[in-house]
């Protein structure tokens, strides 16, 4: 299907997993670790600070967009995670939130560049069973590309 992206939701781009359980952790907060590495993160499942190092926590994306089909003005949001937001971002989640950590405008860029922009999405057929089993099977992005 070849869609229009219309909007770019910019809340929650990028989540947080605990490295070992692979909980979901808590917002950063404000203060910032001991060696001003960055901010810290609370897992409510390990029930422990994480600080800001590779090491302790994984990120990954969960970017959603709302779209319109190229036929028809009927809009859709869609779900992009990690690989398929990386193709669309340019860089890993972990790289994308250092950016953003130093350039704060670096969202409301890449949201301007992706709005009006058009793809050819496959989505997925199977619903997922892990995470994010709530969502709709077929608003899940399983192939993205973008159109010039």
């Amino acid at each position: 299907m070849i869609v229009q992206v219309t909007h770019v939701n910019l809340k929650s781009i990028v989540s947080y997993n605990c490295a070992i359980c692979a909980a979901k952790l808590i917002s950063p907060s404000s203060e910032t670790s001991s060696g001003d590495t960055g901010p810290r993160f609370y897992c409510p499942q390990c029930r422990r600070t994480v600080e800001y190092t590779s090491d302790n926590f994984s990120a990954s994306f969960r970017l959603a967009f709302t779209v319109r089909e190229a036929c028809t003005p009927v809009a859709h949001t869609l779900v992009a995670f990690d690989d398929i937001a990386e193709k669309v971002i340019g860089c890993s989640a972990l790289e994308w939130e250092q950016r953003v950590r130093m350039h704060p405008e670096t969202i409301q860029l890449m949201s301007n560049q992706l709005r009006g922009a058009w793809f050819r999405v496959t989505l997925r057929t199977k619903r997922r069973v892990k995470k994010h089993a709530h969502l709709i099977p077929d608003r899940i992005i399983a192939t993205l590309t973008r159109l010039q």
